[in-house]
């Protein structure tokens, strides 16, 4: 019963610093066009919009400004002519709409937060309430999961599919669909269920292909192409270089180091420390080591895949990182109870 309540003020006090950010946080520069082709996914917008705003949180954000009263946009006679590129198209939809912008944008953001509201849950089923406590008051995954883009609904349903590999194969598959159809950085799932089920080819195969499967169904609305055409244009976008600043130093394309300094920076002290001892010390895993080694394999893999991008644009790209750090800090901070003792302050 303690544990319960706990959990529920936990959650609840969470989601009122989310609810806050969403409300008070400026717009940002992505933000008009999700919001924009959101509103388009639900009125027949355009089926190429799929390629750079990926269907599932489209339409579940979509569906919030139908909620809120959204309507086309209409900009001043004579503003406009012709078609509008994407961030042209959502800026008119935020500004020139018959709702206010600051109220879309809150709705917009408020849907992303029942995902972050998910994976609360996700975290304390998986990894107890310090797991919870890490990342629901985390201040990057708080900022993440109140702005109407993808990263935070991206990193819920990712993490939902790792917790549920240990319950079923098909099912950890299906949200690892959804997750690929949140965004492109899915497609590295695959590679972590045949880490997962390397001596359980049944399972990988069940995994892979309700992966596939909800992958696709999740683009039938638009048209199965755009899923391909979602992941070439991303994969040519992550391969083309970006200027990255590092070390007081500008360099013309990605960094290796770029991640590391950037998680070192960006990332609490107590989650830092906290996580990356409860992932390394086995001990703390007894009884559960299988569970270790899959959040190990999947932090690297998103890791190194970033790693080794030519765009590296900020922590959202590695924002599935922080909830495995929280259950690694969440292995820590639970040992003096495990071991029934008392937590020492020095």
């Amino acid at each position: 019963m303690r544990g319960s309540l706990v959990f529920a003020a936990l959650v609840t006090a969470s989601l009122a610093l989310g609810l806050l950010l969403a409300r008070t946080t400026g717009v940002t520069y992505d933000e008009p066009p999700y919001l924009g082709f959101a509103w388009a996914y639900l009125h027949g917008g355009p089926k190429a919009a799929a390629r750079e705003y990926p269907p599932v949180l489209s339409y579940l954000r979509g569906a919030a400004l139908a909620a809120a009263g959204a309507g086309a946009p209409s900009p001043p006679p004579g503003l406009v002519a012709g078609p509008v590129e994407p961030h042209v198209f959502g800026q008119l939809f935020l500004f020139h709409n018959r709702v206010p912008p600051e109220t879309l944008l809150f709705w917009g953001r408020a849907a992303g937060l029942l995902l972050f509201a998910v994976l609360l849950v996700v975290l304390r089923l998986w990894g107890g309430l310090f797991a919870l406590a890490f990342a629901a008051f985390d201040p990057n995954l708080l900022a993440h999961s109140s702005l109407a883009t993808t990263d935070g609904g991206f990193t819920a349903l990712f993490i939902a599919s790792l917790a549920l590999w240990e319950v079923s194969p098909a099912a950890a598959g299906a949200v690892g669909g959804l997750a690929l159809g949140s965004k492109a950085t899915g497609l590295i799932l695959p590679l972590i269920f045949l880490y997962a089920g390397r001596a359980r080819l049944k399972s990988v195969l069940i995994a892979c292909s309700a992966f596939a499967a909800v992958a696709v169904l999740c683009y039938a609305p638009t048209g199965v192409g755009g899923l391909f055409d979602m992941l070439a244009f991303r994969t040519a976008q992550m391969a083309s270089p970006a200027p990255t600043y590092l070390f007081g130093k500008g360099y013309p394309q990605g960094h290796p180091l770029y991640f590391p300094a950037i998680l070192l920076v960006k990332t609490t002290l107590p989650l830092l420390l906290l996580g990356a001892w409860g992932l390394a010390d086995g001990r703390l895993w007894t009884g559960r080591e299988e569970r270790r080694r899959l959040i190990l394999a999947a932090g690297a893999v998103i890791l190194v895949s970033a790693m080794s991008a030519r765009r590296q644009l900020g922590v959202r790209y590695v924002l599935a990182l922080y909830p495995l750090l929280a259950l690694g800090a969440g292995a820590a901070a639970a040992a003096p109870w495990r071991r029934g003792g008392r937590p020492r302050l020095a």
